[in-house]
């Protein structure tokens, strides 16, 4: 299990823009109710494949 932190979490939100969960459940192979309960502070520590996923995500949308 990884611990994500409060500013990668805000990346992801600011990266994800408007784009709805179910759509960014698309774009990162993670669940979408995995990515509300993240994105909501619900949850905090996820496997290390949606971790490692969110990462590459927000790797790759890094401006």
């Amino acid at each position: 299990m990884k611990k994500l932190t409060d500013d990668f979490i805000s990346d992801v939100v600011r990266i994800k823009g408007m784009t709805s969960v179910k759509e960014l459940a698309k774009l990162t192979k993670v669940n979408r109710w995995t990515l509300s309960d993240v994105l909501n502070g619900r949850k905090r520590n996820v496997s290390n494949v949606t971790y490692t996923r969110l990462i590459e995500y927000v790797k790759d949308r890094e401006v």
